[in-house]
């Protein structure tokens, strides 16, 4: 399995919702790929994921399963996946 690393300010909207799609997308097409999000200021957006990234994702057809579930900060480990 690779593994593709989405990194954005807070890891509550952009990164998530690309590694919902990312996921969902690749998941469809049988890849061996992974993809995972982290932000590099997690602490300054609300618990969850972005209501608005949860729509988005809902309207463009990604299943719920492929919600990332916690934001998580980066940390040095990430870049070695």
């Amino acid at each position: 399995m690779r593994n593709i690393l989405f990194i954005c300010t807070a890891n509550y909207y952009r990164s998530r919702f690309s590694e919902a799609v990312f996921n969902h997308l690749a998941n469809r097409r049988g890849l061996e790929w992974r993809a995972f999000s982290r932000g590099l200021i997690p602490e300054e957006a609300p618990d969850g994921l972005s209501p608005h990234a949860a729509n988005g994702l809902k309207l463009v057809g990604v299943s719920p399963e492929f919600f990332p579930s916690v934001k998580k900060a980066l940390a040095s480990e990430d870049f070695e996946q």
